[in-house]
């Protein structure tokens, strides 16, 4: 089952896909719906919930932002849409949000950034439309090598480093200005990407968070809070008829008794 965090995450990426707000709910509702049917860790229902929403997304193409196409965001496909919102928003992992895609953790690596250079180049006319952001050669041995593809900076920005390389290059930083000058230099570009994402509208969370609640009570009444069990138990007839007639021995015994 889901978590509130989780559906909070699903609404945080029906908005990245949809720009209607309205469209995006409904959407996110439908996945919601659908995942509240099957047996899944929570894992695997906020990964197969996100699916079905790039996968619908897709299926919608742009006509479903036709009024968002001004937004450079909304003009990247509904794949490219989510794995920025995952990677920036939600702070997944490349592995998470491959599987979300299905595709290679190494092929999120390499989507990423195309896309944040792509933007910050073409869009944010930030450093990396100057070459900027492409990074410093090695300045001596111990410098990792930059990748032009897929560079050392934003892995560790993505913080997809384990963590006996995440010490050494912290350590490797500490001495080196090129490397620390790149760094920055992707940090900015990363931040500038960031800022033109969509957020989204939180006060539909706690609508989506009732739907669900809702939806697994309905199938799963064991589920259910002691109290709202309990109120619901009380509202049969026939419960009510037995409690009555209880109540009904019970005062004349303790008329008796007087």
């Amino acid at each position: 089952m889901l978590n509130p965090e989780d559906i909070q995450s699903l609404n945080q990426i029906g908005q990245a896909l949809w720009a209607n707000s309205e469209q995006s709910r409904k959407a996110t509702i439908d996945a919601v719906s659908a995942v509240s049917l099957l047996s899944l860790t929570p894992t695997q229902a906020l990964e197969r919930a996100s699916a079905a929403l790039v996968e619908r997304a897709t299926r919608d193409g742009t006509r479903a932002n036709a009024s968002a196409l001004h937004l450079p965001f909304f003009r990247l496909s509904s794949q490219e849409r989510f794995l920025l919102v995952a990677l920036h928003l939600e702070r997944w992992s490349y592995a998470r949000t491959a599987a979300v895609l299905e595709v290679a953790p190494a092929k999120v690596e390499t989507m990423a950034w195309k896309l944040r250079t792509l933007l910050d180049a073409q869009v944010l006319k930030g450093s990396a439309g100057r070459g900027g952001a492409t990074g410093n050669p090695p300045k001596t041995a111990s410098c990792p090598s930059f990748d032009a593809l897929t560079p050392w900076t934003q892995k560790f920005l993505d913080e997809e480093y384990g963590a006996k390389e995440r010490v050494f290059l912290q350590n490797h930083l500490m001495a080196c200005d090129s490397c620390r000058d790149s760094l920055s230099r992707c940090r900015a570009l990363y931040f500038r990407v960031e800022a033109i994402l969509p957020r989204a509208d939180s006060s539909q969370n706690d609508s989506l968070i009732q739907v669900y609640t809702q939806l697994r009570h309905n199938l799963n009444p064991h589920e259910r809070p002691l109290k709202a069990a309990l109120a619901i138990f009380l509202r049969r007839t026939e419960v009510q008829l037995v409690l009555a007639g209880a109540l009904t021995l019970l005062a004349v015994k303790i008329f008796q008794l007087g």
